[in-house]
C-alpha cells in the first residue's frame, strides 16, 4: 500500500475536496468515435481526474527517484502541467456542481507501488514505461470527448488539453526508446481502454 499521508496530502493540496454530490446533467449522453466506442460524460469526468492525480503523484515519485536528468525533467512538466488541467477540470466540476473522484483507480495504485518499490536504472525504464501507456490512453480518450462529447464546455477542455497530452506523449516515447524500453505493444491501449467504458 501507499505510504501513510501520500494520498491525503496530495488531494488536500490539489483541493479536490469538492461539493455535495450532484447528478451530472449530461450523464445519460454519450460521446461516440473512434468507431463506435462510446463514453459518457461522467466516465470521461472520472477518468481525466483520475489519471490527472495518478500522473501528477507519479511525477513527484520520479522527481525524486529518477537518475537521468531527462527522466526527472519530464517528470517535473508532468507535475506542472498535470497540475494546471487538474486545477481547470476542478474550477469547470465546481461551476457545474460535479462531483471529482478523490482517489486514483486500483491499476494506478498498483502502478505507484510497483515504482515506488523501484530503484536506479530500474525505476527509470519502468517510469517510462508507465508514462507512454498513460499517454497513449489519455490522448485517444481526450480526442474521443473533444470530438463527440456532449457537454460543451468540458469538450472545450478536453480540445484545449490535447496538444499538452500529444507534447507528453511524443517525449514519453522519446525517453522510452533512449532506456530502450519497448513501447510498441502500447499503441492500442488507449483505444481498448475507452472501449470498455
Amino acid at each position: 500500500m501507499r505510504h501513510p499521508g501520500t494520498m491525503t496530502s496530495f488531494l488536500m493540496l490539489l483541493g479536490l475536496a469538492l461539493v455535495p454530490p450532484a447528478v451530472y446533467a449530461n450523464e445519460q449522453h454519450r460521446s461516440t468515435s473512434n468507431g463506435g466506442k462510446t463514453m459518457s460524460t461522467q466516465s470521461f469526468v472520472n477518468e481525466a481526474a483520475r489519471g490527472g492525480m495518478a500522473a501528477v503523484e507519479l511525477g513527484r515519485l520520479a522527481v525524486q527517484r529518477a537518475l537521468d536528468p531527462d527522466i526527472k525533467a519530464f517528470a517535473q512538466r508532468m507535475v506542472d502541467d498535470h497540475t494546471r488541467a487538474n486545477d481547470e477540470l476542478k474550477q469547470l466540476a465546481e461551476r457545474k456542481k460535479w462531483k471529482l473522484p478523490t482517489q486514483t483507480t486500483s491499476t494506478q495504485e498498483m502502478t505507484y507501488n510497483r515504482l515506488h518499490d523501484k530503484a536506479g536504472a530500474d525505476f527509470d525504464r519502468e517510469y517510462a514505461k508507465a508514462m507512454v501507456k498513460h499517454h497513449d490512453h489519455d490522448v485517444k480518450m481526450f480526442e474521443t470527448y473533444a470530438e463527440s462529447g456532449k457537454d460543451a464546455d468540458l469538450k472545450s477542455f478536453a480540445a484545449s488539453t490535447i496538444a499538452t497530452l500529444r507534447d507528453h506523449q511524443q517525449m514519453a516515447r522519446a525517453n522510452a526508446s533512449k532506456l530502450g524500453v519497448d513501447v510498441a505493444s502500447h499503441e492500442t491501449d488507449g483505444k481498448e481502454a475507452v472501449a470498455k467504458k
